[in-house]
């Protein structure tokens, strides 16, 4: 069987069907737009994404894109994600899969923009909406602190979406920011972080806008790329090993662990609840 679907037209299908699912994840993480059949405007959304992603494999899959050992391959991981899946109640984890088969020979960097751009208009929309009325703007409370929801459901959904923008852009520019633009980005970052106390994400920013700096404005940390690129994937597996290590000896009478606990918003008592319970 033969289609005569080009490159280009199936990288537009990918893309037009991620941005669909982008949006579809966003507005459900909103308190609710007071709007008639909302949940079905969702609930198309998803659909929607679905039939196109499957079109996007369909395609790749006539037309022969996939070797044999990467067709075993996604197989295997496909029914252990579906187990996963099935145990957990969270299907996410097959979705993302599914999406990362579909991405065969769609150009990374569009990828990224697609991303980026879908956070930014779903992020303003939501956070206008809860400025008039259209979404509640949940305050929730924490000591002496007011955390504003901004229109998502719990408060440090706008901080971290935006923190997925920062790294998004930092990688769309490479090593052509300019001082301005991480002024800016780091003025909006001081504004989330007043408005919704969220230490975690407004962190990572720094760290990102700082690192992003040195390397941009000093050639001698250009110098050792490819050695930032080896850090990063080490630590993709070394900081989730030592958090479940120091989440599993958690104890809140050791000094260290109750202060380290108290740095991570209580991550690792909630953590060591899960160990203990399930």
């Amino acid at each position: 069987m033969k289609v005569n679907v080009t490159e280009k037209f199936k990288e537009k299908i990918f893309l037009i069907s991620l941005s669909s699912l982008i949006t579809m994840y966003m507005f459900k993480l909103t308190t609710g737009f007071q709007i008639p059949l909302f949940n079905y405007f969702l609930l198309f959304l998803r659909a929607f994404a679905y039939i196109l992603i499957v079109l996007k494999i369909l395609f790749d899959f006539i037309q022969k894109k996939f070797s044999s050992k990467e067709i075993i391959l996604y197989l295997i991981v496909g029914v252990l994600l579906s187990v996963v899946a099935y145990q957990s109640k969270l299907p996410g984890y097959f979705v993302f899969f599914i999406y990362i088969i579909g991405a065969k020979n769609v150009e990374y960097k569009k990828i990224i923009l697609w991303t980026m751009v879908t956070y930014i208009i779903c992020g303003f929309i939501i956070v206008l909406s809860s400025k008039v009325g259209l979404l509640e703007d949940v305050i929730f409370s924490k000591g002496d602190r007011d955390r504003h929801g901004l229109g998502f459901d719990w408060a440090t959904n706008a901080s971290n979406h935006y923190m997925y923008i920062v790294l998004s852009y930092i990688y769309i520019r490479q090593n052509k920011m300019k001082w301005f633009e991480y002024i800016v980005l780091l003025l909006f970052n001081i504004v989330l972080y007043i408005l919704t106390d969220t230490k975690s994400a407004f962190c990572m920013v720094i760290i990102a806008l700082f690192s992003a700096f040195l390397i941009s404005y000093f050639k001698a940390f250009q110098k050792y790329y490819k050695f930032y690129n080896y850090i990063s994937v080490f630590l993709v597996f070394f900081l989730p090993l030592t958090i479940l290590t120091l989440t599993y000896f958690y104890n809140p009478n050791i000094i260290f662990f109750e202060k380290l606990n108290r740095i991570l918003s209580g991550r690792l008592q909630l953590g060591k609840n899960a160990f203990n319970e399930y």
